[in-house]
């Protein structure tokens, strides 16, 4: 059911938890990102990783004529997105097994 309102991000959402699980895999750090209070910016590795891979991303995206929807409102919209994510995810590690 529509309910109106802006569509959701699910297939970025997606791409980003596989890139940070890729990122952990790979670092075997959490991935993370960091607010620079200096540059007013947010930063990191792992946003870098996902700059770097959202061109192919939204290329893909597009062939089946469904764009990828990306965190674009404001200059720090996918810094921030990242962050929360990143934080979700630290909080969920943290908990342990339950």
């Amino acid at each position: 059911m529509d309910r109106g309102g802006a569509p959701k991000m699910l297939a970025f959402a997606v791409l980003a938890n596989g890139l940070a699980d890729g990122y952990e895999i790979a670092t075997g750090r959490l991935a993370g990102i960091t607010w620079d209070e200096y540059d007013k910016r947010y930063d990191g590795e792992f946003l870098k990783l996902v700059q770097a891979v959202l061109p192919l991303a939204e290329k893909l995206g597009d062939m089946p004529e469904r764009p990828l929807r990306v965190p674009r409102q404001g200059k720090f919209a996918l810094g921030k997105y990242l962050s929360t994510l990143t934080t979700a995810r630290k909080k969920k590690t943290s908990a342990g097994p339950m």
